[in-house]
């Protein structure tokens, strides 16, 4: 993989924030969800997974929202691709692609108008909720590090 760094971090992130869960469960925004936040979709088996099974899910999934962020933004630091792939794989490619927040980044704007940007995504169903609210906070910690 091109970014391993970027993408394992990515994947601690995302095991971090998401936690596991080994049968599906509705997240907050009332969709079907198992392992590791993999949404379950129509034509696949709702059983339960192991812990093992669901990180390859991850893996295999943050595959496709990794080659949007760097298809988008191909010369970012690690820390910053890391935290941006965890970002895309919560609010999804379609979305971010149409961000202020990519925009933003691509104008090179400063980092607390990115920051804003980044910090408006804490919303369930037109509700905000605290757990994006930490997440957001995670991703943005990881983002802004001058030192990785």
């Amino acid at each position: 993989m091109k970014n391993a760094r970027a993408f394992a971090l990515a994947i601690t992130l995302l095991i971090g924030g998401e936690g596991f869960s080994s049968k599906p469960y509705k997240d907050s925004g009332g969709k079907l969800t198992r392992g590791y936040g993999s949404l379950v979709r129509r034509d696949e088996d709702n059983k339960p997974v192991t812990q093992a099974e669901a990180l390859e899910m991850l893996q295999t999934e943050l595959s496709e929202y990794a080659q949007c962020v760097d298809n988008a933004l191909p010369d970012l630091p690690d820390n910053k691709r890391a935290a941006l792939y965890s970002f895309v794989y919560n609010v999804g490619c379609t979305e971010f692609k149409k961000s202020t927040l990519l925009r933003y980044i691509k104008q090179g704007r400063a980092e607390h108008e990115i920051e804003a940007q980044w910090m408006r995504w804490v919303h369930v169903n037109g509700a905000v909720n605290k757990g994006l609210i930490n997440r957001r906070k995670n991703e943005w910690k990881v983002y802004s590090e001058k030192n990785l």
